[in-house]
């Protein structure tokens, strides 16, 4: 009876072996990993300004400087750092997408 459970393992784990080597990884979304770390660290720098009464009175003291010309000049430097944000996490997903087409391929 030993030698019967013995070799019935043994099958059962070279089955789960090959049926492991079959199936493809997991895959790891770097568009979204990029942008919940811009969220994170965007979040972070809110909460550390927020919790400082002098940081505050300093955010505040700089706000009501800026005019309209700064005011306008900020916010297109933001949008350029939003545009290149999405540029990079669209280049990040067409290496995804190269990857998973040549694993197919690969796999084929």
């Amino acid at each position: 009876m030993s030698d019967t459970n013995d070799t019935t393992e043994t099958n059962d784990t070279i089955e789960t072996s090959s049926t492991a080597d079959a199936l493809p990884g997991p895959t790891i979304r770097w568009g979204a990993l990029a942008w919940g770390l811009i969220f994170a660290s965007i979040a972070g720098v809110v909460l550390w300004l927020s919790t400082g009464a002098d940081r505050r009175d300093a955010v505040e003291a700089w706000l009501r400087t800026i005019g309209p010309v700064e005011f306008g000049l900020y916010a297109i430097l933001a949008l350029g750092a939003l545009a290149v944000v999405f540029g990079v996490v669209g280049l990040i997903r067409r290496g995804e997408r190269q990857r998973a087409v040549r694993r197919r391929h690969e796999a084929s």
